[in-house]
């Protein structure tokens, strides 16, 4: 059949887990077979917007569904799927809307696929848990919304959709490929990336992740200021942006570690980040795979990463997982041994690629999921509109 035009529905395309999934999918698919366009709840321009249009994506914008405008929210998504009758198929990351624009999508004759990004619901406020259940429960038993179901994880797969969908002949995983050729690292380029980043010579830890309490950079702060007792030469590094940045800088400081801490901000260069690491640490208390401890180990990275980590995601023998609850003096512990483990650096792409983390195997195989659900879907069956 001719290319295949796949609409990613999702909240807004900045630097943030799910969307860098779908960026990564997209620059690596092969666009003769398959296009992507976005539909997002964004009406400002976001991170990802030029690469996007650079690789031929078009970006349209719908007000962010509030329950209340719920009406509104659906006469807006019929609206669109009439006046763009190229859709094939309709991929929703954003949950809370889900049950409303597929079946829109439904109705006008496309596939549709729902992906959960993350699982570990026990780690979410009562209100939170309540509310992704409800959204959840929507779209597993309306007949006929989603005709397939993506997860991250198995996990992720029963907590959104239920262990019956999980177990059923329509749900998938499709792993968070990244593209290991940017992520070779030795002991040379470790020390030359560090150098580029200024940090030659240093004892260099490192975060990536939105600054937001999930990501629970709050504890790390203590860890690392603990760990500064032993080793006062080490910097550490934090990657990202979010709303918790004013109270992280006011906690280093407060700690008297402010000197030792740098806040880098949202990179477009997280890989040379990850290869100048000597600790990568993850204090989250809540992932769906935690795809940056996956790209840290892929760089060459040790990791000590949080159980909220599934493991799944340690996929070498750099990386060990350590719950939240051993307290700050023994992640200092771990972090001071593997700095002065002082390791020659060696990526790990071979063990990454081995547990299915290539964004080429993944793109490939999402090509062909793509395009053998656009050819069932109700627009393009034999004798369909």
């Amino acid at each position: 059949m001719d290319q295949v035009r796949v609409l990613q529905v999702i909240g807004a395309m900045n630097r943030a887990g799910a969307e860098t999934i779908v960026m990564n999918l997209m620059r690596s698919i092969d666009r003769d077979r398959v296009h992507f366009d976005f539909l997002v709840h964004e009406q400002k321009r976001c991170d990802y917007d030029d690469e996007i249009e650079a690789l031929g994506g078009t970006i349209y914008r719908i007000p962010r569904y509030n329950v209340a405008n719920g009406p509104a929210y659906r006469r807006i998504c019929k609206r669109f799927f009439a006046e763009h009758p190229e859709i094939d198929v309709v991929h929703g990351h954003i949950g809370s809307s889900s049950a409303i624009y597929l079946d829109e999508a439904k109705k006008a004759g496309c596939a549709t696929v729902v992906h959960s990004h993350r699982d570990s619901p026990k780690a979410k406020t009562i209100k939170s848990r309540v509310r992704r259940n409800f959204y959840g429960a929507l779209i597993r038993k309306v007949p006929g919304i989603a005709d397939e179901f993506l997860a991250c994880g198995y996990q992720a797969g029963v907590d959104r959709f239920g262990v019956g969908v999980a177990a059923g002949p329509h749900f998938h995983v499709m792993n968070n490929g990244i593209d290991l050729s940017k992520y070779t690292c030795d002991e040379r380029d470790h020390e030359e990336a560090k150098a580029r980043l200024g940090y030659a010579g240093v004892p260099l830890v490192g975060n990536v992740a939105r600054l937001v309490p999930e990501k629970n950079q709050a504890f790390l702060l203590e860890v690392f200021a603990k760990a500064l007792e032993a080793n006062p030469r080490a910097r550490l590094v934090l990657a990202g942006r979010g709303p918790t940045e004013e109270a992280l800088r006011a906690q280093a400081a407060s700690l008297g570690i402010a000197d030792s801490v740098e806040f880098l901000g949202v990179r477009d260069d997280i890989p040379e980040v990850l290869k100048a690491l000597d600790a990568f640490v993850f204090t989250s208390t809540l992932e769906g795979l935690g795809m940056a401890v996956v790209e840290a180990q892929a760089a060459g990275a040790p990791c000590i990463t949080s159980d909220a980590v599934p493991q799944t995601a340690i996929v070498s023998g750099i990386a060990q997982r350590i719950s939240l609850d051993e307290g700050v003096d023994e992640w200092a512990r771990r972090l001071n041994d593997v700095l002065a483990a002082a390791e020659p650096h060696r990526s790990q792409v071979d063990e990454v690629r081995a547990h299915g983390y290539d964004i080429a195997e993944v793109a490939s195989w999402m090509a062909d999921f793509y395009c053998d659900l656009a050819a069932r879907a109700p627009r393009n069956r034999e004798g369909a509109r």
